[in-house]
């Protein structure tokens, strides 16, 4: 009978260096990832670029939802409503609502008013899929919101069942609208499919930020990766899905097929074991 011994050696084991050339031993590693640091692009942080993260972003928003933009004082620019109105053949509503009037001082008041634009847009269009924040949305405003939608009955008449939040702004430390969307996905974490994701635009003057939030959008994963995609080809900035917080997913019990157990004697096993039976050792060796 031959007999042979190996002795396996490979890059990394204890007590084992490099090679008299200095290469390491082991697999080859000449074929690795890129972790270096992408090239940033200098591209301006204005109302431009804002308006192609939105353009991009309305990819989110499916063909006839009723839209309500938060956009801030009345009178100023509004760059996300400019944007979905180009496209309002595609939304069965874009609506604008402009911050409350500098006289409005009491909250309450300011809530009331908002309120009341909300239930006038269901009565006229139907329940609401789409909430976009503009950057220029005053923080007011999105307070009043914040404290209708804690109210579970408003979110029964207001919220449409499928639903998408939009908020693009200047990347910064203090990002209420996160905050907002965040307080949502908790309101709202028993939802099928419900997401909430982080996106962050870098070029080489700073970075943008778009936080999504949807509800029951089992596509959701995919669309994502198509509208980061198109953004960084459309604006030249660096796209990265920093965070995606989901919800509790309900398991029921009809989406899988029972369990079938089998055994040695379910398969047919005599060739098998014929050729095993029939094998003869040609040799043996010993590997340490």
């Amino acid at each position: 009978d031959a007999r042979s011994s190996y002795r396996l050696v490979t890059g990394g084991m204890p007590g084992v260096g490099r090679t008299t050339d200095g290469s390491a031993r082991g697999p080859d590693t000449a074929n690795r990832r890129d972790c270096d640091a992408p090239a940033l692009r200098d591209v301006a942080l204005d109302d431009d670029l804002l308006r192609q993260v939105v353009e991009e972003g309305r990819a989110l928003l499916h063909e006839g939802a009723v839209v309500v933009v938060l956009c801030g004082p009345a009178g100023g620019a509004c760059p996300s409503h400019d944007v979905l109105a180009r496209h309002a053949g595609s939304f069965g509503a874009v609506v604008p609502f402009w911050a409350c009037p500098a006289a409005v001082k009491q909250e309450e008041l300011c809530e009331r008013i908002l309120l009341d634009r909300f239930q006038k847009v269901v009565a006229q269009s139907g329940s609401i899929h789409g909430f976009v924040l503009d950057p220029g949305a005053a923080l007011d405003t999105v307070a009043s919101l914040h404290r209708i939608l804690r109210d579970p009955h408003h979110r029964r008449t207001l919220l449409a069942d499928r639903f998408t939040f939009l908020a693009p702004a200047p990347h910064g430390p203090d990002n209420w609208r996160r905050e907002f969307l965040e307080w949502r996905r908790r309101d709202l974490v028993d939802l099928d499919h419900l997401f909430r994701a982080e996106v962050t635009l870098t070029g080489a003057r700073g970075a943008l930020d778009l936080d999504i939030l949807v509800g029951r959008d089992p596509h959701f994963f995919g669309r994502l990766v198509n509208v980061t995609d198109a953004l960084a080809a459309r604006t030249g900035l660096h796209a990265e899905v920093r965070e995606v917080e989901g919800g509790v997913q309900e398991i029921r019990e009809d989406q899988f097929a029972a369990a079938v157990w089998y055994t040695e004697d379910d398969f047919e096993r005599a060739e098998g074991e014929a050729q095993f039976a029939a094998q003869r050792v040609l040799a043996e060796q010993h590997v340490l």
